[in-house]
């Protein structure tokens, strides 16, 4: 369960890192 969170909080920051960028 905790590594699934992890992936989701990863691709949620990788979302706002995109729309930084």
């Amino acid at each position: 369960m905790g590594k699934l969170k992890d992936l989701k909080n990863r691709l949620k920051g990788e979302d706002k890192f995109k729309e930084i960028k």
